[in-house]
């Protein structure tokens, strides 16, 4: 039995991008300025970034890792790729949605390999998303989830057929023993590395699992329900790495994360500083 990581990608990358979504006015062209040479390097080296970090740390763990592209679909941890600049996050002048619906566009760019495609019954298959993706990948990711050897891990994400299926995950773990230096910003992948360690011993039971996620977090505090909200005003670098190791929540969720831990931040102040410094 193998374990299988599948995760997003992130917007940071090592490599000056090939193609920027916004000089683009269809999949197919698309496609086709991916295709001029360029220097290439396998997906798990490409992407940098705190989040990304800790999708290393989950590959040391795993057979095989997988990532969900936005610029070229589904690919494995060893394909080679080219730096590019596409996303699904609305805030983006690099958002597929200038150019198509995110369902149409993850459908078109995983016609030949996609999460379903690779899904088999004998192996193990976690699957670690944020809502914009889970939304993007609607079509694929529906026949597979309710199987028993799926385990899907996406807090934030709210889909009513998704979130019968949502491995139970949640910010209050930080306090746990078992997942000790854990933040807002890597709990899910902690619980994540957790789970390869452990989901022998439950036998890789999917309720089980869920159990014990409920079970002990239950009485542990909310790391939010008591702050004092200070309203503290901070430079531009401060909101600057909440983008960066945030990879996978739209600017208006880090905006959250930003006001829940007292920080003064509000959307048109990060979407000037995104659209300066990412795009």
């Amino acid at each position: 039995m193998r374990v299988n990581v599948i995760t997003t990608c992130a917007n940071r990358k090592v490599l000056p991008s090939v193609v920027d979504l916004k000089d683009c006015s269809s999949m197919s062209e698309w496609e086709e300025k991916l295709s001029t040479p360029a220097e290439s390097l396998p997906a798990i080296d490409l992407y940098k970034g705190g989040y990304w970090n800790n999708v290393k740390k989950l590959y040391s763990q795993v057979d095989d890792l997988y990532i969900i592209s936005t610029g070229y679909g589904l690919v494995h941890s060893s394909d080679k790729i080219k730096s590019y600049q596409a996303t699904f996050s609305q805030a983006s002048q690099n958002c597929v949605s200038f150019i198509a619906q995110p369902r149409e566009w993850w459908d078109y760019l995983s016609r030949d390999r996609n999460i379903t495609s690779i899904y088999n019954e004998e192996d193990i298959f976690i699957i670690y998303t944020s809502f914009v993706y889970s939304k993007a990948i609607f079509n694929d990711l529906i026949n597979i989830i309710d199987k028993p050897n799926v385990f899907f891990v996406s807090p934030d994400t709210n889909i009513k057929e998704f979130n019968p299926y949502k491995l139970a995950t949640n910010i209050r773990l930080i306090y746990h023993p078992e997942f000790k230096g854990g933040n807002a910003t890597n709990i899910s992948s902690k619980c994540i590395s957790w789970l390869i360690q452990n989901g022998d011993r439950f036998n890789w039971d999917k309720d089980k699992i869920n159990q014990w996620f409920i079970d002990e977090s239950k009485d542990l505090p909310h790391p939010y329900a008591s702050r004092k909200f200070t309203n503290k005003k901070v430079g531009d670098e401060v909101i600057l790495s909440y983008i960066t190791n945030n990879p996978n929540k739209s600017l208006k969720q880090v905006v959250g994360i930003l006001n829940s831990e007292g920080i003064a931040c509000g959307t048109n102040r990060i979407n000037k500083l995104y659209n300066t410094h990412f795009n």
